[in-house]
């Protein structure tokens, strides 16, 4: 009677959303034999990289997309929420991708055969982020909210409304000097703000929000010299907060309200899944996390190590790492085992089989490296993250033609093969 007790507390944990990840959390074969959790293939989507190919305002297109994302053999498909402020979905909150901008603070750059002009996500109809979370449900896949923490998305035409409606929260420099492309989290309207968004795409049927620091318009903690960060720094610590915004101090200071971010969702969530009956996981991206040093934290805002101690989420994705040139596969395997190795099973960890060039360690720079094709280092990548004990990959990002054919045929003939299941007692 114990153990049936202790069973169901377990059971009511995990659907109130309450209970953290355990790594290696077992699975029952048809045969009754206890096997390892699924290798995952969490393939990123940008729905409007794909508007040349498929009308993607439309359910056929959003299908069209899905069946061929689902081709790299993905057991998530994580479908971008938005591109700068701009949300991929009608908000009730903030402004959706909408026909012609005409506000003059939105400067429209080389945008100009999509956003404002023929996407029109605020009114395509049937709802474009909930028509592609329930598309790929229908297909056996995680649906996934890919949210990217940016706002003008390289400072161009995609600040949101909230944004210019508020200018008493934008962003300021150590000089005072406010940058109208961002409003600062230290500010709880801007707060709420936020968990009111993430709260939009879980309604729409996502069972996962994976968070990107990557893409962050050109932010950095050198914008966050705004009246309640600093107060808060100043009663902590006692003294004025550095000029130099690359202090590490103050970079932690400011990564903390990312940290909030995610503790006050995760309560949020836990409520919602209490409500509901329906557990929505948090996943976070971080570039550079490897070999390991403070250029995530100074950078990007974003403290990974804080993140999985206090088991704020579900999966770490490793979104790139510095590999030697002079050993790129070599120098890649002990940059991933190191990060396992910190983790220490507190959450899943997602390797990086990256097409997109923009942090130059990607698919083509291994290609320049090695002389070999994109297909064998794919696969390659893809064996050697699953012999390390990694819970999968994550393809960044599937765009049409970008992954070959036989590069997305053989990670899923991978995935259906040997690397089904994450590989047992491999963490060094």
């Amino acid at each position: 009677m114990d153990k049936i007790c202790r069973h169901i507390t377990v059971l009511l944990a995990i659907i109130c959303g309450l209970a953290p990840y355990t790594r290696g959390a077992a699975i029952m074969s048809g045969n009754g034999q206890t096997d390892s959790p699924p290798f995952e293939i969490a393939a990123w989507v940008d729905s409007q990289d794909f508007s040349s190919k498929f009308d993607t305002e439309k359910a056929e297109g959003v299908k069209a997309i899905v069946d061929y994302v689902a081709g790299s053999g993905a057991t998530l498909m994580c479908w971008r929420t938005r591109g700068g402020s701009m949300l991929t979905y009608p908000s009730k909150v903030e402004a959706s991708l909408l026909p012609v901008m005409t506000d003059k603070r939105r400067t429209i750059i080389f945008y100009g055969p999509y956003f404002g002009y023929w996407i029109h996500y605020g009114e395509a109809q049937p709802d474009h982020f909930q028509c592609a979370m329930e598309e790929i449900k229908k297909k056996g896949i995680k649906p996934v909210a890919h949210w990217t923490f940016e706002e003008a998305h390289y400072a161009g035409p995609l600040i949101g409304d909230f944004n210019l409606d508020h200018p008493q929260y934008w962003c300021r420099t150590h000089d005072g000097i406010p940058w109208h492309a961002r409003v600062s989290l230290g500010y709880e309207p801007v707060m709420q703000h936020y968990l009111d968004m993430a709260m939009e795409v879980v309604d729409r049927g996502c069972e996962e929000i994976s968070f990107e620091f990557w893409r962050h318009g050109g932010w950095n903690p050198g914008y966050e010299y705004v009246e309640p960060v600093m107060d808060s720094y100043r009663k902590k610590y006692g003294e004025e907060p550095p000029a130099n915004s690359k202090d590490l101090r103050w970079a932690k200071h400011v990564a903390g309200y990312r940290a909030e971010f995610l503790r006050r969702l995760r309560k949020q969530l836990a409520a919602y899944a209490h409500r509901t009956g329906r557990r929505v996981e948090l996943s976070a991206a971080i570039p550079c996390i490897a070999p390991f040093n403070d250029r995530a934290l100074v950078e990007y805002g974003v403290d990974w190590r804080a993140l999985v101690d206090e088991g704020l989420i579900d999966t770490l994705i490793i979104q790139s790492m510095t590999w030697d040139k002079q050993r790129p596969l070599e120098s890649t395997r002990e940059l991933g085992r190191s990060v396992m190795q910190a983790v220490n099973g507190r959450c899943r960890v997602l390797w990086p089989v990256m097409d997109y060039p923009f942090t130059g360690t990607g698919l083509g720079k291994y290609m320049d490296a090695t002389g070999k094709t994109q297909h064998e280092l794919a696969a390659e990548l893809m064996q050697m993250a699953w012999e390390e004990g990694a819970d999968g990959i994550t393809l960044e990002c599937v765009d049409y033609g970008n992954y070959t054919d036989a590069t997305l045929r053989a990670m899923k003939a991978l995935r259906e093969t040997k690397c089904t299941f994450v590989r047992k007692g491999n963490l060094k």
